[in-house]
């Protein structure tokens, strides 16, 4: 693994398939790597080769030169290279093609990585370029001829010649998935059956099975991830940006940051990593039907930064956090483990400057002339949609009938030209299977175009014009976004760039065209672009008569309104483009993991438990062991009950023996009542209590030693101010469903951790808002907030006090003066004591061999010198105490 920091910032783009395609050269192509297929599978190379940034020249010793060697900032490639076959004097073999679709996505990630002199935006001369590597699958490889090349069948020589051509042309590291049915179980499994469906607001479309698939499809999906994250952190170097895209990837974030911090790598620097999901994101009502919900959820955790298309993605992937996993939210990111994931918002455009070129070629101004002739007198509408498993199609076609049933008078003179592209993945794989939905999809379209053509349609008019199922010339789908009267995008999900092709398609090409009248955009209100582009109209593309009414007014628009929304529309798809979403992101990374690097550089170090095993052995003989613990988070895991959390028999064992040891003194300082400490914990000889934060103590040693002592007596009777306490909270409990009311002798705690999680955090911030201008202002009372808990408590009671009464008694008497204080706890409350030690310690000169501990993750601000992560730890630490006190 690299360590070595990169001089120039670079990006590692995690991508489920590489920016390019692969395509073997005729002159090399051995007879055993052709795959049996159809001609149907041929793949149309592209028109535009790929301005990726290729890596600068090699110099001798690095890949190009010589495979097997590695280079900084370069991957590592496959030691395989150097197997017979592999001669560097071979002609080259393969050429890599740019990739078709995804325009935006590779558009903006590719202008990261040009100069700023680039014909690519953005055009600002400071914007800061990086070195990119890409790491992906190669996906499908072809031969001249288009047909698809079988992967497994080809040599160490092949694949090592294949990954320097890559990585020297492309900066591209290939992960290569040698099991097919892993692959196709991560892609079409599970991505495309389980995950895609699911966050386009369509569960289970196959029906409900016995989810043996489904169990299949997702352990695919985990190797699959694993198997990324696996080559990313071999490639990543300290001072990496990591940019993980889509939901093909879900986990590797989470998985690629235990991977660089683990037990071995604790030098390393806090990895920055973005996770950009490019889909819509579900309500947490319909996220958790996802049996692996909690899974997925902490993989995308694993990020620094999580980037959305539009805020009520964001909005519903923090509720489903806090509903789901419970974690602590902020309207602007997650805390989980002590980490602040930050969740934000990046709204994706496309490549305006190559539009403008796209739409300003000759052929394409020659095509506009030619369809505005073809259609004389008539209006067009343009419509696109991918053929995927949502009904954008059918459901545009029926609101177009709809607008021929109700405004016969544009009868003849309005034609809808629909291009219906296919969506590769959404189908299954099985031949069989997807020959039976493709067929029922087109049957479905193909119907509503011949009812409405042979309702309206007439032998010299045709009112749908159907491009079923195949991919369209750029320079046609231009000329059509050119002379379109009216845009139709109404997909019912997802991300839709069309729109802003077609305002860019839309400007005026001779500025002295008095004629000029640009389309309106009707859009949908679901897409994720919708917000971007306000200056649209927007429609339910669920309500026929909406859109029906919306295109005639469409079509009746003034010039002038048509003229204003057209220029506000460009100016929104020139302010928000691909190359600025991309910048965005990883301006928003490198700003949001600067605080968070340093606040990891702060970290808790974990608890030397060695130091601390030979401090307890090494005080025997010197005074008294004092060991003070919390109990709730500490000693057990916190649980939505409280009377769920009772003590293991492990722990009874460990503490019994603890207190077996006359020279160790043992104390339980709990918030918990004193009949639930002296039910659970009361039978062990010589433990000594202390319930509600210090308000009841029960001595193990000396005059009352047994007896529960009221430290509170002095305040006077409590149930004067907590019949007003509990009145509020009261009001409270009436208003949030879920919570209760617990009640101590002297503390009154509103629970709150079986609500719904959003509803309870917002009522605890009003109940709290509540009792400091109501009653606490007044009476010698605080309010502590805890975990989902609200505790009010007198405020001259806490439990550094009953740290500091327990050190002063001890102090009294030479023969019972501490030798050694271990201190544990896990909340604000516990902090407390924390305090208490460190004071006494500065007073004793260090000289007291001390160790306060906090319980939770290294992250954690507390005041504490070490941590242990778990309270399962602490109980083990207290089983190797018993046993070195009985040596």
């Amino acid at each position: 693994m690299n360590t070595e920091p990169t001089k120039k910032p670079r990006i590692l783009h995690i991508i489920h398939t590489l920016p390019v395609e692969v395509v073997l050269l005729p002159s090399a192509t051995p007879d055993p790597l052709r795959a049996r297929a159809s001609s149907s599978a041929t793949l149309n190379p592209p028109r535009r080769l790929s301005r990726l940034s290729a890596s600068p020249t090699p110099p001798a010793g690095s890949p190009a030169a010589s495979p097997a060697t590695v280079r900084v900032p370069g991957p590592p490639l496959s030691t395989a290279a150097a197997a017979p076959g592999a001669d560097s004097t071979e002609p080259r073999r393969w050429k890599l093609v740019p990739r078709q679709g995804h325009r935006a996505l590779y558009s903006g990630i590719e202008s990261l990585c040009l100069l700023p002199s680039s014909p690519t935006e953005p055009a600002e001369p400071e914007s800061e370029t990086f070195d990119c590597a890409f790491i992906g699958s190669i996906g499908t490889i072809a031969d001249a001829d288009g047909r698809p090349i079988d992967a497994a069948a080809l040599t160490p020589a092949d694949r090592a010649s294949l990954e320097t051509l890559l990585w020297t042309e492309r900066a591209c590291i290939p992960v290569w998935l040698d099991d097919a049915a892993t692959a196709a179980g991560h892609y079409e499994g599970y991505c495309k059956r389980v995950l895609w469906p699911l966050f386009h607001y369509i569960p289970w479309p196959g029906g409900v099975t016995d989810g043996r698939r489904e169990a299949k499809d997702w352990a695919a999906y985990q190797r699959v991830n694993r198997a990324y994250a696996a080559v990313a952190a071999e490639r990543y170097a300290d001072g990496d940006l990591v940019w993980v895209h889509d939901y093909h990837l879900l986990l590797a974030p989470a998985m690629l940051r235990e991977m660089l911090t683990s037990a071995d790598e604790t030098a390393r620097a806090d990895p920055s990593i973005a996770l950009y999901v490019h889909t819509p994101f579900p309500s947490s009502e319909m996220f958790r039907k996802l049996p692996t919900r909690s899974e997925v959820l902490t993989g995308i955790l694993g990020a620094t930064i999580v980037g959305m298309q539009k805020y009520e993605y964001a909005r519903h992937f923090i509720s489903a956090c806090t509903r789901i996993l419970g974690v602590e939210s902020t309207p602007t990111g997650i805390e989980l483990d002590g980490r602040q994931i930050s969740v934000a918002t990046f709204p994706i455009g496309i490549d305006v400057a190559e539009a403008d070129r796209c739409r300003a070629r000759a052929t394409v101004c020659a095509k506009v002339a030619a369809l505005r002739t073809m259609y004389a007198g008539k209006r067009i509408i343009v419509g696109r949609d991918k053929m995927d498993q949502l009904p954008s199609v059918v459901m545009k076609l029926q609101a177009f009938e709809r607008f021929l049933d109700r405004y016969p008078e544009w009868r003849d003179h309005v034609v809808l030209i629909q291009i219906t592209a296919p969506a590769a993945g959404h189908l299954p794989r099985d031949p069989a299977a997807a020959t039976t939905e493709v067929n029922s999809l087109e049957r479905r379209i193909a119907d509503h175009v011949a009812r409405i053509n042979g309702r309206f349609g007439s032998m010299s008019y045709t009112p749908v014009l159907h491009h079923f199922n195949r991919a369209v010339d750029q320079d046609d789908f231009y000329a059509l976004l050119g002379c379109a009267d009216v845009g139709l995008i109404t997909s019912v999900r997802g991300l839709s760039t069309t729109c802003h092709e077609f305002v860019v398609a839309q400007q005026q090409l001779d500025d002295n065209d008095p004629t000029w009248s640009p389309a309106p955009l009707i859009l949908s209100e679901f897409t994720s672009t919708a917000g971007s582009l306000s200056s649209a109209l927007l429609v339910n593309p669920f309500s026929a008569s909406m859109v029906a009414e919306t295109l005639a007014d469409a079509l009746a628009m003034p010039r002038d309104e048509r003229i204003n929304r057209h220029r506000q529309l460009l100016a929104l798809v020139r302010r928000y483009t691909a190359p600025r979403w991309a910048r965005s992101v990883v301006d928003a990374l490198r700003t949001v993991h600067a605080p968070h690097a340093l606040a990891a550089a702060r970290t808790t170090p974990a608890l030397d438990r060695d130091a601390c095993l030979a401090a307890f052995s090494g005080a025997a003989g010197r005074g008294t062991r004092l060991i003070l613990l919390d109990y709730d988070g500490t000693l057990t895991p916190i649980v939505k009950l409280p009377e769920l959390a009772r003590p293991t028999p492990v722990l009874l064992d460990a503490l019994t023996n603890l207190c077996a040891d006359p020279a160790n003194r043992v104390f339980v300082i709990s918030g918990r009542d004193q009949a639930t400490l002296e039910a659970w914990l009361g039978r062990i000889p010589r433990l000594g209590l202390s319930a509600e934060h210090g308000c009841f103590f029960k001595p193990a040693y000396g005059s009352g030693a047994g007896t529960w002592l009221d430290m509170t007596e002095a305040l006077g009777d409590p149930s004067a101010w907590k019949a007003e306490v509990v009145d509020v909270f009261n009001y409270y409990t009436e208003r949030t469903p879920g919570s209760f009311i617990e009640h101590k002798r002297s503390s009154v705690t509103w629970h709150y951790r079986l609500a719904d999680p959003a509803f309870g955090a917002f009522m605890a911030k009003e109940c709290q808002a509540h009792m400091e201008n109501s009653l606490l202002a007044k009476r010698p009372l605080e309010i502590m907030v805890g975990k989902k808990n609200l505790e009010v408590r007198p405020s001259v009671v806490n439990k550094g006090e009953v740290v500091n009464r327990l050190l002063a008694a001890a102090t009294d008497d030479a023969a019972t003066a501490p030798a050694f204080v271990l201190c544990a706890g896990d909340d604000r409350t516990d902090e407390d004591m924390f305090r208490a030690l460190r004071r006494a310690r500065e007073e004793d000169g260090d000289a007291l061999a001390a160790f306060s501990v906090t319980v939770g993750p290294a992250t954690k601000r507390t005041v504490a010198d070490w941590h242990l992560a778990a309270p399962q730890l602490v109980v083990d630490l207290l089983r190797d105490l018993a046993a070195a006190s009985s040596q």
